[in-house]
């Protein structure tokens, strides 16, 4: 009779298969759910942190002073980028595309006579705007040809334009002692002096103004 009781007593305390399944079932849902609202928890807080990042939040880039070596930088490679085109495909506000025989080495900045396709454009980057560098070689037709750098940041415009210069006219003296006709001097080679103005992103007028000397042909 004892031995029958704590049988009972045993089977009543005990799961059964079934409910060991659905206990198990019912566990992975909660935690499915869990799962679930923790991560939209985390992508609102993400999403709501992105929001309240401004520029205004975000280290300021400093405006580039005349004198900044990340300017100076710039306009070396610019004048070398100049000197060595062949053709100035367009050159007006914020845009600068050359071809010519000057790619840059990747990984070394070191000159090549590779055929190549310049661009100097802007790119926003963790809310900062970036001018860029990109360079593509014409004799490697596939998709790994393309090269993209950043040169500097701090510079809200850019706008280079072509100098004509017009010599002044000279007169010459004629065997008699008179003067004879003015004539002007040969005039310098087309695209040799381009007038780059640059501007920050605090200020109305540019903060740089000043003529590169190159030997870039072409027509823009």
């Amino acid at each position: 009779m004892r031995a029958r009781r704590h049988a009972s007593r045993r089977r009543q305390r005990a799961f059964t298969l079934l409910e060991l399944l659905l206990a198990s079932a019912l566990l992975a849902v909660l935690m499915t759910g869990i799962l679930a609202v923790v991560t939209d928890l985390g992508r609102s807080e993400l999403a709501l942190q992105r929001h309240r990042t401004t520029p205004e939040e975000d280290p300021p880039a400093a405006d580039l002073p005349p004198e900044d070596p990340a300017l100076d930088a710039w306009l070396r490679l610019l004048q070398d980028d100049l000197a060595h085109a062949r053709t100035v495909v367009s050159a007006r506000e914020n845009e600068l595309a050359l071809l010519g025989y000057s790619a840059l080495q990747p990984g070394q900045g070191q000159r090549t006579h590779r055929p190549v396709r310049i661009e100097y454009t802007f790119e926003e980057i963790d809310h900062r705007r970036w001018l860029v560098r990109r360079q593509a070689l014409l004799d490697l037709p596939t998709n790994q040809n393309t090269q993209r750098d950043l040169v500097c940041s701090g510079i809200q415009r850019f706008l280079i334009s072509r100098v004509v210069e017009t010599p002044p006219t000279t007169a010459r003296a004629s065997v008699a002692g008179t003067l004879a006709p003015a004539t002007a001097p040969a005039p310098a080679p087309l695209g040799s002096h381009w007038r780059l103005r640059v501007w920050a992103p605090t200020q109305d007028a540019p903060c740089f103004d000043q003529v590169l000397s190159s030997q870039a042909g072409g027509n823009s």
